[in-house]
C-alpha cells in the first residue's frame, strides 16, 4: 500500500506530505522570524537568539538528508518558516501536536523568535520523506520549556492510535509507540496501521536557546536511527 500524504501549507505553497513522516502537517501562516514576545520574565543576560540565517545554516544539506535514506533520491518539496496547523487534518485533538511538525498547538506563546526548516522527499513512489525544524529561542530557559511542553502534549497520544486525512482523499491511521527519552531529547515512533512497513519516527531536542524537530519517514528500515542521527547532526553545529 502507498503511503498516505498529509496535505499540508508551508508558506504559500501547498505540499503533500508523506504518511507519519511528513513535515509541518497543517497551514502555514505567513513567514515571520521576529515579534514573538519571549515568556521569561528578564533576558538581559541571556545570549542573542540565532537569527534566520544562522537557523538556515544548521539543517542538513540535500545530500546529508538523501544520506539518511540509504542514498535515496529526494527531492525538496517545501521550506518552514512558521509555525503549522494540523487541527483540521488530525482527527483526535491530543495528537494534533505529535502528528504535526512546528504546530501551532505547541510552539504558541512559547517565546520563539525565527524558524527555518524543509521537507524532502522521494518523487514518485514514497520511499522516505524527512523534515527537519530549527528554532530559536531569546533565551536557553524558554528552548527547554518548549521542550517540556511538547513532552507532555506527546504524552497525551503516546501508545494508541489517530486518523488523519490525507491530500489523496484517504483516511488514514497511525499507531504511536511510548515517548522515549528523558532530559534535553524525545522521540516517538509511528507506524502506519494500514502497512506497518512505513514507519515515522517524530523526535525533539533542545540545545542553548535552539529547539530542533524532526520527523523521518521510512520504508522498512529504522527510522528511529535515522532520526537521531539528523538530531545528532544539527545540534553539533549549534554554537555553545
Amino acid at each position: 500500500m502507498t503511503p498516505p500524504r498529509f496535505l499540508e501549507a508551508i508558506g504559500a505553497a501547498t505540499l503533500a506530505i508523506a504518511g507519519c513522516t511528513s513535515t509541518v502537517e497543517g497551514g502555514a501562516r505567513p513567514a515571520a522570524t521576529v515579534g514573538h514576545a519571549p515568556t521569561t520574565a528578564s533576558t538581559r543576560s541571556a545570549p542573542q537568539p540565532l537569527a534566520a540565517s544562522a537557523l538556515e545554516g544548521l539543517l542538513l544539506t540535500q545530500d546529508q538528508v538523501a544520506a539518511l535514506a540509504d542514498g535515496a533520491t529526494m527531492t525538496l518539496v517545501g521550506t518552514i518558516a512558521n509555525t503549522s496547523d494540523a487541527s483540521k487534518i488530525v482527527d483526535q485533538r491530543a495528537c494534533v501536536g505529535l502528528g504535526s511538525i512546528a504546530d501551532e498547538s505547541i510552539y504558541s506563546n512559547s517565546g520563539w523568535v525565527a524558524m527555518r526548516g524543509n521537507q524532502f522527499t522521494t518523487p514518485n513512489v514514497v520511499k522516505a520523506d524527512v523534515t527537519q525544524v530549527v528554532t530559536s529561542f531569546t533565551g536557553a530557559a524558554d528552548a527547554a520549556a518548549l521542550l517540556q511542553r511538547a513532552r507532555d502534549d506527546w504524552q497525551r497520544c503516546a501508545n494508541r492510535r489517530y486518523g488523519f486525512h490525507s491530500s489523496n482523499g484517504n483516511h488514514s491511521h497511525l499507531d504511536t509507540g511510548p515517548v522515549l527519552g528523558s532530559g534535553s531529547r524525545m522521540e516517538v515512533l509511528l507506524r502506519q496501521e494500514e502497512d506497518p512497513r512505513w514507519a515515522c519516527s517524530h523526535a525533539m531536542a533542545a540545545q542553548n536557546t535552539v529547539v530542533v524537530e524532526a520527523r523521518v519517514c521510512l520504508m522498512s528500515k529504522d527510522s528511529g536511527a535515522a532520526v537521531n542521527n539528523l538530531l545528532d547532526q544539527v545540534t553539533a553545529r549549534i554554537p555553545q
